[in-house]
């Protein structure tokens, strides 16, 4: 099926504030995990 190349769906793109919401959301993250560490 992937050798195909035929698109099957899936989730939509990344939209700008999904991807601004995504990373903030990361950093936040890490930043938790380093105080911790």
């Amino acid at each position: 099926m992937r050798g195909g190349g035929d698109q099957i769906g899936g989730p939509p793109p990344f939209q700008k504030k999904d991807r601004s919401r995504f990373l903030s959301m990361l950093d936040e993250m890490v930043t938790r995990v380093k105080r911790a560490g």
